[in-house]
């Protein structure tokens, strides 16, 4: 999944460190005028998801941009498996094990919430008509996880191990 806020470090320079921020701060500002006009679209570069700007790290000046996307990706939470889970249209995840055939189509029905853009939408409990089109990538089994038992002054002591088996899938569509 998508962090909430990207960021993006566009350029370090070491050297500016010891150069006083007030004489380092007007060759960049320049620099954050270019990147607020760079070849974005309009709704992108004018809105509030958009932020570009200066910050002094312990070591040197960087040029950051922050481009919030969660409003203006589709996404939705969708549950399998006893589970619940935020997908986006591309995203890969492991959910519960699903049976069916590598590369084979899937439809996920139990949708909960969907958004898009400003507009979203809750289920009661599950939105009508809405259902998330996936494929199966691969199927495996996680990393093992060690229970350890014992019980003291008894001369008891069990180890055991467990490997859940998930299936990886690639979020395709989803229907609103």
């Amino acid at each position: 999944m998508a962090p909430p806020e990207w960021l993006l470090i566009i350029k370090e320079a070491p050297h500016l460190s010891r150069i006083p921020p007030t004489c380092a701060a007007p060759r960049w500002q320049n620099a954050v005028k270019v990147l607020t006009q760079m070849d974005l679209p309009r709704s992108i570069a004018g809105s509030p998801h958009f932020v570009a700007g200066l910050m002094h790290s312990r070591s040197a000046w960087v040029l950051w941009v922050t481009l919030n996307l969660l409003e203006l990706v589709m996404y939705a939470v969708v549950k399998t498996g006893g589970k619940q889970y935020k997908v986006a249209i591309g995203e890969k995840l492991k959910v519960e094990q699903i049976t069916a055939d590598i590369d084979s189509q899937i439809v996920l029905n139990e949708v909960l919430m969907v958004a898009d853009g400003e507009s979203v939408t809750i289920g009661a409990p599950l939105v009508a008509g809405a259902s998330i089109k996936a494929t199966v990538v691969s199927h495996g089994r996680g990393e093992k996880v060690r229970i350890f038992k014992m019980r003291r002054r008894k001369h008891y002591q069990k180890r055991q191990g467990h490997r859940q088996n998930y299936t990886e899938i690639r979020i395709d569509e989803i229907v609103k």
